[in-house]
């Protein structure tokens, strides 16, 4: 479960005639604010300028104390505004839509040639410094986006924010050598590129989809690479991330860094021409610069942090030699206090960033709109807001670690597969909002290839959740008979397919293999049917497992109305709280998933007291007499209450 946003005071003032009621008021105003109920336990983040909350007497509860803070901030933040906007400096309150979002925008602000003045952005960004020089500030922002709960996707996201505004090359000039390498661990891509995924033939290697003809931000990769060098680590980290970006489903090469970085390889040594060979052999930090654009200031690596300083050239290169020396790597931590000039004493770097040419925001307004378009409250209507209860069953049938064991499904894009089929067999109305905002596009034909003869080996926890029946069964799969597929004894949960001898994994997880199959199932012998089989038996391990658990059908679980509020990291469900399901609560399907690896999304539901009009929320449930619960559809072979 994901810890709640937190909940910081820059300062607090108490003003008291002893020092031992001051003590006893911040205790009590900190008990009220863990126990309020306040704006930002969405993923919304709010920043208010001041607060006045009152004279807190010394015997008064910290309940009540909550109330009144309730009552205050509702006061506040109705006059709140969006972070973009121009006034929102004359504002008492701003907010953002995600946690993320204000690295976002500071980033492509100062990238553009801004400045950032305003009030909150110290108190959204912390350590930032309205006094910090441009490249020690995009510094501090792409590392403390690191620091939000996506982790290391939130950089990802703030280049391909900066790649769209036409503004990555003033981020790309602030890295030096060691950066690459510490983001590199950061992400975990300083491994050896993999050949060949876990369970497979050592004869048959694994046929990756092919290098696409180019990347988003390729003419940026190449122009630098020709700066770095081929085998520089910041052009691995960053055409990494571009191909990352490019990816139908992101979550696929964040989980499988080795075959990322083979893709990785392989793209850029097909454009080695393009790069310039004698550029990968040569090189210095001062040549790594595009020639129209001045050098920022240097960036100094500590091993236990990333510290921006004003320093000259030759600072940063003793300071570079002096770590190899001594054996340390950077790394990469969440950003810590930067350190700026002097008042009335400018670096030699931020003259030099002066001279350089900077595209300007538009006039009249301190920064771009909000990248995500929408209706200010961003909440819309759906029918399939239970959908997302389905991340809570995935969880527990241990879906994220097998992914993260069989890659190669990953290069499929089999959990774009597994949605599609699912919405497919409950018929859901494909333009629901929900749909529209997190269903992935499906990939080209071309990368499923390789998944006709892929091996299907069934996570362990099933055999303790979903299996049925005594022992297993063998049956012959294809045209020919050649592939083996192992299911339960109920004869319908597939475990396992594969060629030949049985993977070891297999009578590890489930017990001894019979050794002469019973049946042949001719249907599945194509490529798409064994993609079929698998999302057959993922179905299938659903139903059962929320039958087993919770007495609820697949579709009766998926189809509730709510509201969805999503940004491209977040997603908050909201559910009236009189149509709370006492099934779903008990089986724990609406606790906070939080940040989901391979949904690429930090989740959160919510329940909202607030009154319903029974005509906005479309597709509204039957309800039940006398328990109040909704009722899964009358009929259908995947909903009501048949067991699976």
């Amino acid at each position: 479960m994901d810890p709640s946003p937190p909940r910081r005071v820059r300062t607090l003032r108490l003003r008291a005639p002893r020092e031992p009621l001051i003590r006893r008021g911040a205790i009590l105003l900190a008990d009220a604010l863990h126990t309020a109920t306040l704006p930002g336990d969405d993923a919304r983040l709010w920043v208010v300028r001041h607060l006045d909350v009152g004279a807190i007497h010394p015997g008064e509860s910290s309940a009540a104390l909550a109330l009144r803070v309730e009552a205050r901030l509702r006061q506040v933040t109705v006059q709140a505004v969006h972070g973009s906007r121009p006034d929102g400096e004359r504002r008492p309150a701003v907010y953002f839509r995600d946690e993320l979002e204000p690295y976002i925008l500071l980033a492509r602000h100062l990238a553009q040639g801004g400045t950032a003045s305003a009030w909150y952005w110290p108190r959204a960004i912390r350590p930032w410094d309205p006094r910090m020089a441009t490249a020690a500030g995009l510094s501090l922002l792409l590392a403390g986006a690191t620091g939000t709960r996506v982790g290391p996707v939130g950089a990802l996201h703030l280049v391909r924010a900066l790649l769209e505004a036409n503004c990555l090359d003033p981020l790309l000039a602030c890295l030096t050598p060691l950066d690459g390498d510490a983001w590199l661990r950061r992400f975990g891509w300083d491994c050896a590129p993999r050949r060949l995924p876990p369970g497979r033939d050592p004869g048959h290697a694994l046929s990756w989809p092919a290098p696409p003809a180019s990347l988003p931000g390729q003419d940026a990769l190449i122009r630098w690479a020709r700066q770095w060098g081929l085998e520089d680590a910041r052009t691995r980290w960053l055409a990494a991330g571009l191909w990352t970006l490019a990816s139908t489903w992101a979550g696929t090469w964040l989980l499988d860094p080795g075959g990322l970085m083979a893709q990785v390889g392989q793209w850029l040594q097909a454009r080695a021409g393009e790069t310039g060979q004698a550029a990968a052999q040569a090189g210095t930090p001062d040549q790594a610069l595009p020639p129209a654009a001045g050098r920022p200031e240097s960036l100094r690596r500590a091993q236990d942090g990333l510290e921006p300083v004003d320093s000259e050239a030759a600072e940063a290169s003793q300071a570079s030699d002096r770590l190899h020396r001594e054996g340390r790597q950077p790394s990469l931590p969440p950003a810590s206090a930067p350190a700026h000039a002097p008042r009335g004493q400018p670096s030699a770097r931020q003259g030099q960033e002066a001279e350089a040419p900077r595209a300007r925001p538009p006039a009249g307004s301190e920064l771009d709109p909000p990248p995500v378009p929408g209706e200010e409250d961003g909440r819309q209507a759906s029918r399939y807001a239970g959908r997302l209860f389905l991340l809570n069953v995935l969880n527990r049938l241990a879906f994220g670690p097998w992914l993260a064991e069989h890659p190669a499904w990953l290069a499929g894009h089999f959990p774009a597969h597994l949605w599609h089929h699912l919405d497919r067999r409950l018929d859901l109305d494909g333009q629901d909002p929900l749909l529209l905002a997190l269903a992935p596009p499906l990939p080209a034909p071309a990368q499923l290839a390789d998944l006709g003869d892929l091996h299907f080996v069934a996570p362990a926890a099933w055999r303790a959740t979903v299996c049925r029946g005594e022992g297993l069964q063998l049956r012959r799969l294809g045209p020919t008979g050649e592939v083996r597929l192992l299911r339960d004894g109920s004869g319908r949960l597939s475990l396992a397919t594969w060629h030949g001898d049985p993977p070891p994994e297999v009578p590890a997880r489930f017990g001894p293999v019979p050794e002469n199959p019973d049946r042949v199932s001719r249907g599945l012998g194509a490529s798409a049917s064994r993609l079929d089989l698998a999302c057959q038996a993922w179905t299938l391990a659903i139903r059962r497992w929320l039958w087993g658990y919770a007495r609820l059908g697949l579709a009766e679980t998926v189809k509730r109305p709510g509201y969805i509020a999503a940004t491209p990291t977040h997603v908050d469900i909201y559910f009236p709280i009189r149509d709370t399901d006492l099934a779903i609560r008990k089986a724990g399907l609406d606790l906070d998933p939080g940040w989901v690896p391979w949904f690429q999304r930090v989740v959160t539901f919510h329940y909202v007291d607030d009154p319903v009009d029974d005509d906005a929320l479309p597709g509204g449930f039957l309800r039940l007499a006398g328990d109040g619960n909704p009722s899964g559809p009358p009929e259908g072979t995947t909903g009501g209450r048949g067991r699976p």
